[in-house]
């Protein structure tokens, strides 16, 4: 049995509030827990991240433990006809156990071009603080983009130390939205931004 975790109230609430001031290599793990992924995974998928990062997380009474259970691999029958006796034998043998799916990778942004509904992402993008555009990706990124997608977009975001890193990261943000979920919902997200300038 492995064990995953998920964000508690109180974890959520640190996302969206940063209130305890947690190191980058925590809010990362947290930003990352989603009742998914074993703490094994993240173990080896996050740079920096230890056990006692997550057991940290756990007694801070931020995340919780949930436990999932292996499914047993499925068996394959080897059924073979003895035709001289007329008999049936069969064999048990697992499975081969799948391969994993490869994580698709991220779509690669469409670039500006001169139509005037990029200028005006351009502009709003340019008239926004780095607090509203941290505020505006971190918000919408899971939302726009699906879960695996928006977790990269909020990992990047909080790498990202200069607003001229979070304007590229928001530019490239409309285009995925653009490119994932077509122009209507990029147009949402366009008007949006024009609000919170």
């Amino acid at each position: 049995m492995e064990v995953c975790y998920v964000k508690t109230e109180a974890g959520r609430d640190e996302i969206r509030s940063r209130a305890r001031g947690l190191s980058r290599t925590l809010r990362n793990l947290l930003l990352m827990i989603d009742g998914n992924r074993s703490s094994a995974y993240l173990l080896e998928h996050l740079q920096g991240v230890a056990v006692v990062d997550i057991e940290q997380l756990a007694a801070d009474g931020l995340i919780e433990a949930v436990p999932t259970l292996t499914p047993p691999p499925p068996v394959v029958l080897d059924v073979t006809l003895d035709s001289a006796a007329g008999v049936l034998t069969a064999a048990a043998e697992p499975a081969p156990m799948p391969m994993p799916m490869p994580m698709p990778s991220s779509p690669q942004p469409a670039p500006v071009d001169d139509r005037a509904e990029d200028r005006e992402v351009l502009a709003a993008i340019k008239a926004m603080s780095y607090q509203k555009l941290y505020k505006l990706l971190t918000a919408q990124a899971r939302d726009r983009l699906g879960v695996v997608r928006g977790y990269k977009l909020a990992l990047d975001v909080e790498r990202t130390q200069s607003l001229e890193g979070l304007q590229q990261l928001a530019l490239q943000f409309v285009s995925s939205v653009r490119e994932l979920r077509g122009p209507a919902v990029a147009g949402e997200l366009r008007r949006d931004m024009e609000r919170m300038v």
